[in-house]
């Protein structure tokens, strides 16, 4: 779940940044729609591996999707909280998002390279076949 959080707070901060910079609404739009281009396979297997080894360990569908809507929302939550708790400061690490995704640095590392043993469990645990 440290790859999923990361995607989501990413996702959230950028997000957050459209509501707080809102001259600059368009560009973290933009940001974040690439992002999710980026993270849309590495979600979609994380989703695949969760299920299955849910399924494995006996819990039911409503209760995986409870606890991953309970992590969101404690994202969400965490994200509204720096953004209120000091908006220019927040401002400024909006606006150091697109440098940072052109460098791919801070939260725009490769996934591969920031997580490299949760990568290799995810695809070990990938169905084969």
């Amino acid at each position: 779940m440290k790859i999923f959080s990361h995607i989501t707070r990413t996702e959230t901060i950028m997000q957050q940044c459209e509501t707080v910079d809102s001259i600059n609404e368009s560009s973290y739009a933009e940001l974040e729609s690439r992002y999710r281009n980026e993270t849309a396979r590495l979600v979609f297997l994380i989703g695949i591996v969760v299920g299955n080894e849910s399924r494995r360990a006996g819990l039911n569908k409503e209760k995986l999707f409870e606890t991953v809507d309970r992590l969101t929302g404690i994202i969400v939550a965490e994200t509204q909280n720096m953004a209120k708790a000091n908006r220019q400061e927040f401002v400024d690490l909006c606006r150091a998002l697109p440098a940072q995704a052109a460098s791919k640095i801070g939260p725009f590392e490769p996934l591969n390279q920031k997580f490299p043993n949760e990568i290799k469990i995810l695809y070990d645990l990938m169905p084969k076949g």
